[in-house]
């Protein structure tokens, strides 16, 4: 928690975590309780990667490297500068 609260005061275009919808909930509220706003919070991709229905590592970090890809598409198009 410590280091996604460090990641998500920080300029980074894109802050994820793993894990389960609920452990992501949880994770949500302990940050909340830690101090960070919400739109700090709106910041975090979790869980991390496009949604699939898969546990392999290799499949899990093409999700990833997707969602990553969408976040950077959606930055240049609000950003015609980047």
């Amino acid at each position: 928690d410590m280091g996604l609260l460090a990641a998500l005061t920080a300029p980074g275009f894109y802050v994820g975590a793993m894990g389960s919808r609920k452990t992501s909930e949880a994770r949500r509220l302990r940050l909340a309780s830690l101090g960070l706003d919400q739109a700090s919070l709106n910041r975090l991709r979790a869980p991390i990667g496009v949604s699939i229905p898969s546990k392999t590592p290799a499949e899990i970090a093409i999700s990833v490297v997707a969602d990553l890809i969408a976040a950077r598409h959606h930055l240049r198009a609000a950003s015609p500068s980047l």
